[in-house]
């Protein structure tokens, strides 16, 4: 058995303070049928380095993330997957 989520469906998520609404890609409270802002991929800290790799940052890989909009705010939540209690999908 599997438990597909899907994150173009993802509404809200619990964090360890609690539910935070995922808005839209616009920033939006979202509607039926619309997108979500929620998004799963590998996440890293990096910062310019004297030294740089060939993309000119040092990286510190941290694993698997996500991010998201919160509906009424302009900035994106970020963190591991691991931060994640719960998800709400609107189907």
């Amino acid at each position: 058995m599997s438990l597909m989520i899907n994150p173009d469906r993802v509404t809200a998520v619990l964090l360890p303070d609690g539910w935070h609404e995922v808005a839209d890609l616009d920033g939006k409270r979202i509607a039926p049928g619309v997108l979500s802002s929620f998004e799963t991929d590998a996440y890293e800290y990096y910062e310019p380095h004297p030294n740089p790799d060939r993309n000119g940052h040092l990286h510190y890989t941290g694993g698997t993330g996500f991010t998201f909009r919160e509906v009424g705010r302009k900035d994106r939540m970020c963190g591991p997957m691991a931060s994640i209690a719960a998800v709400r999908c609107d189907r």
